[in-house]
């Protein structure tokens, strides 16, 4: 009997757990985002923290990552760029995900100037990520609700390509979206390896 109770306070104790993990929310706060381009070559300083707030408002976990954790990263192979792009996430399918489990933007301030050696290009480039930008944004639920939103890129004429842009970022999506997508993306992952060893096999005996 007393074996039955523990069992069952366990599952119910398991269950709350659940229950609160599935309430809570992941917010990537990216504190800096600069990226630079002048004289030299194109540099990005980056310093952001990724954290779990339990019930979408205590902070329970935070970890901090930057550019320099993730040049660490790179140069001991834990990020490997060429399998990255190799998997190809950016599909229909990756796009149909985003939209139906969309992320809050709860922060956004966007500020630099963009200059390019054609004079007649600089501004488009401007004018279109003005204007593309809020258009993203009409998308939020409640948009401009107890959010903060900055921006704004200046075209500059100094005939040469030039990048100063500086990105700071509040992005929120609910633990049960991320468990969802992981999930979609591993079992498509699943799938295309089974497909490419089915591939390998029918080829291999192919000429017996």
């Amino acid at each position: 009997m007393v074996l039955v109770f523990l069992i069952l306070g366990l599952l119910l104790l398991l269950g709350i757990v659940l229950y609160a993990v599935l309430l809570s929310n992941v917010k990537l706060n990216i504190i800096k985002l600069h990226i630079i381009k002048q004289s030299g070559p194109l540099t990005i300083e980056f310093k952001s923290k990724m954290v779990i707030d339990l019930f979408g408002k205590i902070p329970i976990f935070s970890i901090l990552i930057d550019d320099e954790k993730m040049k660490q990263l790179y140069s001991r192979g834990k990020i490997n760029i060429k399998k990255l792009k190799e998997h190809q996430p950016w599909n229909r399918d990756t796009l149909k995900m985003i939209k139906t489990y969309p992320a809050t933007i709860e922060q956004l301030e966007l500020h630099g100037y963009i200059g390019t050696e054609d004079a007649a290009l600089t501004p488009f480039i401007t004018a279109f990520l003005n204007s593309i930008i809020p258009l993203f944004l009409s998308h939020q639920k409640n948009p401009y609700q107890k959010r903060h939103y900055d921006y704004n890129v200046e075209a500059v004429y100094l005939n040469q390509n030039i990048v100063n842009l500086q990105l700071c970022c509040i992005i929120s999506l609910k633990t049960v979206h991320i468990i969802t997508i992981v999930y979609h993306f591993l079992k498509k992952e699943r799938g295309n390896k089974y497909e490419r060893t089915s591939n390998r096999r029918t080829y291999a005996y192919s000429h017996e």
